[in-house]
């Protein structure tokens, strides 16, 4: 009951901050059968509905995701910078192939690994001026949160030149990225918040992880500086995007 009771939870918090939720079911099903593409495509599909209704479109526009939903959060606004106004994960990973390699024996052979999720290479498309609030759990025994420290420092320098550093794979323990990003490509609205005993999905059943996002969202709504912009042209071209997926990677051709 208490996922469900999240659920909820989340929707009537955005509903009352004038957010426009989108449930997907991804989270009830087997994450095996859930093709990356399958997802991508589905997460721009509902970014590309809200843009399509004018009383959705008028509204600021912030990804939530849990666990995988994460990576399915980071890639969407990775995708679409300018359409989205802030993004809160939880408990997510920097890559599949990453929480892989923290299991004994078969971490060995996580080259094997089909879905890739690298949100740690994604995070330089999202500007710095897009505010990102990470919540970690830190007892998760599913995703281990040196996971989530690792995302959180790579979210810090996105807005420095990829040819300026490279992550490497992520081995087995911590590991810290020894750069010093100058001040002006520092993000000053991201968020990064601790539940010392939140595990995989207790975490959010937590009441400090509900007033960590309200107070993200909250801010969101303070930092509009055009309350009604216009999306009219934006609807247009989100609803004949072209996208196609080749050599493992999924593509946006053109907006027309």
């Amino acid at each position: 009951m208490s996922a469900f009771a999240s659920v909820a939870d989340i929707l009537n918090l955005l509903l009352r901050h004038g957010q426009s939720p989108l449930v997907y079911p991804a989270a009830f099903e087997s994450y095996q059968m859930r093709r990356p593409l399958c997802l991508q495509i589905d997460a721009q599909a509902a970014l590309n509905y809200v843009l399509a209704q004018p009383h959705l479109a008028q509204v600021p526009i912030v990804l939530y995701g849990h666990s995988l939903g994460g990576g399915v959060a980071i890639d969407l606004a990775s995708r679409n910078p300018s359409l989205v106004s802030a993004v809160v994960v939880s408990n997510t990973f920097t890559s599949v192939p990453d929480i892989v390699r923290t299991w004994p024996i078969i971490g060995n052979f996580s080259f094997i690994c089909s879905q890739k999720w690298r949100s740690i290479d994604k995070l330089r498309f999202i500007p710095i001026d897009t505010p990102i609030l990470m919540i970690s759990g830190r007892q998760d025994e599913v995703i281990p949160a040196q996971l989530m420290d690792r995302l959180w420092q790579a979210a810090q320098i996105r807005g420095m030149p990829k040819s300026s550093f490279h992550w490497p794979s992520m081995p087995c323990g911590p590991q810290t990225l020894d750069i010093e990003p100058p001040p002006e490509v520092v993000p000053k609205n991201d968020v990064f918040y601790s539940l010392e005993m939140g595990t995989h999905n207790s975490t959010p059943t937590h009441t400090k992880y509900w007033r960590a996002i309200r107070k993200f969202v909250e801010k969101v709504d303070k930092r509009r500086q055009n309350p009604e912009p216009v999306y009219e042209d934006i609807a247009e071209r989100a609803l004949i995007r072209r996208w196609r997926y080749q050599e493992g990677n999924f593509e946006i051709l053109e907006d027309s």
